[in-house]
């Protein structure tokens, strides 16, 4: 799914409290070893749900099936915090949800679950302790190693957290794309993963949140994983970002709807929409379980367009944007111009007034992401 004109939302099935009523219940036909009721380990509370969730997860299994008593049923088997806990561990997609109503067997509801293992705890866990590298499988040493190339080449011991975070935003965007195999069929596992991104370029968010995971993490900045939802035009999909801690405040960071799409010009590019940006601003087309990510992300230092001054809330401010812009730059054959522009109004913001700034501009053209408020890119020719 795109977002707006620019961005591509990723497909993850997650973030669901877990209880028995958020799933739909059908009727299915079960063999006679199904139908004894000996040959099936009924799960009876929360906390036994809880942990064997956790020794499947542990020993890495591919599919889980936990069957749970129906006096269980409407109770909330995960709490918020411990979701958040089994979520660092990996994504658990909710294949579908049984209900046994063979009146020879205890009635019982069976999660059927594949868990999608982010590979960015593994690694980032073996770069800080070596003893862990023999562990790894081939693939996530060579992204290991690929990130520690990654950080060589765009990051210096003297560059602020912030620096560096822009560093890897940028390199992200700039060095992968969102991995159409997933609306299309044929996508491998390497695409929900850190190592799709790092080593093929290729990847949906889960794999994008996981390489900023795993990026941030051997630089040893706070960073968190979040699961919820993305809305595009009223559509939602599963959807995965980060939270990231700059200079002790969170900041929402979403490297997929920043990533690169190719322009009508051919040209190809990425943004800052979504970076650094407020809890109040995810909102608008993010929705998370904000008990079970309690961190609030409501500073805007670091927000792209205000720490670079690129922000402009009126046509008097962003006129005088524009006007500083062609001054500082009159000398060059043509000029980009990048702002923010809040309360964008089309009828308002005429642009001839460029044309008295330079007697020599020769042509003017520029996109705006929607009608009413977003990144504007203003490109002006000189003669």
């Amino acid at each position: 799914m795109k977002k707006g004109l620019r961005f591509l939302v990723c497909l993850v099935i997650t973030g669901v409290m877990l209880t028995a009523s958020s799933f739909p219940v059908f009727a299915a036909a079960v063999s006679a070893k199904q139908q004894q009721l000996e040959d099936v380990e009924l799960i009876k509370s929360s906390g036994e749900f809880l942990e064997k969730l956790r020794k499947e997860l542990a020993r890495a299994s591919t599919f889980i099936v936990l069957n749970v008593d129906k006096s269980v049923n409407g109770e909330k088997l995960l709490k918020d915090n411990e979701f958040a806990e089994i979520s660092s561990m990996s994504i658990l997609m909710i294949k579908n949800t049984v209900r046994r109503n063979n009146k020879t067997v205890s009635e019982y509801i069976t999660f059927e679950i594949e868990p999608v293992y982010r590979d960015d705890i593994i690694i980032l866990n073996a770069f800080k302790n070596p003893d862990l590298a023999g562990s790894l499988s081939n693939g996530e040493k060579e992204t290991l190693n690929k990130a520690k190339s990654i950080l060589e080449k765009n990051i210096t011991a003297e560059m602020t957290d912030y620096e560096k975070l822009t560093a890897i935003h940028d390199y992200l965007a700039k060095n992968s794309k969102y991995d159409m195999r997933v609306y299309t069929g044929g996508m491998p596992e390497s695409s929900k993963k850190s190592e799709g991104i790092l080593l093929y370029g290729n990847g949906v968010c889960s794999a994008y949140a996981s390489a900023m995971m795993l990026l941030l993490g051997m630089e040893d900045i706070e960073c968190i994983f979040v699961t919820g939802t993305g809305i595009d035009d009223g559509v939602s999909e599963a959807h995965a970002w980060n939270k990231v801690k700059i200079d002790g405040e969170w900041y929402n960071v979403d490297t997929t709807w920043d990533a690169p799409l190719n322009k009508t010009d051919g040209k190809v590019y990425h943004n800052y929409v979504y970076f650094c940006q407020t809890d109040d601003f995810f909102r608008k087309d993010h929705i998370w379980n904000e008990e079970a990510f309690p961190q609030k992300a409501t500073a805007t230092k670091y927000n792209y367009y205000v720490y670079n001054n690129m922000l402009v809330s009126d046509y008097d401010s962003f006129k005088a944007a524009v006007a500083k812009a062609v001054k500082e730059r009159e000398s060059e054959s043509e000029i980009n111009v990048l702002l923010y522009v809040k309360n964008y109004d089309s009828k308002k913001y005429e642009l001839d007034f460029i044309f008295d700034l330079h007697r020599d501009i020769s042509n003017i053209s520029y996109s705006i992401i929607d009608g009413s408020e977003g990144e504007m890119e203003l490109i002006i020719f000189f003669e």
